[in-house]
């Protein structure tokens, strides 16, 4: 029998606009529009972790 695949509490606001994927047993953002401006913008600015 499969595991339930659980979401974080973010998870509608990430829907939106996230590739997503399964990490741990949580359905999870994997990146956003592109990996490259991600990357850049957290090294810049700042980026958020749930």
């Amino acid at each position: 029998m499969a595991e339930k695949i659980r979401r974080i509490q973010l998870y509608r606001v990430h829907q939106q606009t996230a590739k997503l994927t399964v990490f741990a047993g949580f359905e999870m953002p994997l990146w956003y529009k592109s990996v490259i401006p991600e990357h850049l913008t957290v090294r810049n600015s700042v980026g958020i972790f749930d």
